[in-house]
């Protein structure tokens, strides 16, 4: 969901500026700091939502295709397979 996504990367942000030095924020107001991290935070609400439909959008297009593929030759889905367990098992060992 976009939204508890967006949520928590807020609060992993508020949680690194709380630990953040003072003196970083001693130079500029509350008011014009908080005008920075919300801008901040609407981009990345923004770009929250756009990056889940690209990437459902990939992920379909790569189905679709690994069906095709298996419907007009299945000998073509032997690769595919390999790179889905390379893939699994690099991700689980490294």
């Amino acid at each position: 969901d976009v939204f508890t996504s967006a949520k928590h990367i807020h609060d992993l942000w508020l949680q690194k500026i709380y630990r953040a030095q003072l003196s970083a924020f001693s130079t500029a107001s509350s008011i014009i700091l908080l005008n920075i991290f919300s801008l901040n935070l609407q981009e990345v609400d923004y770009m929250l939502a756009r990056l889940k439909i690209t990437a459902l959008m990939h992920i379909g297009i790569s189905v679709f295709s690994v069906i095709t593929l298996g419907i007009l030759s299945p000998w073509l889905l032997i690769p595919v397979i390999a790179f889905v367990v390379v893939t699994l098992v690099y991700n689980l060992y490294v």
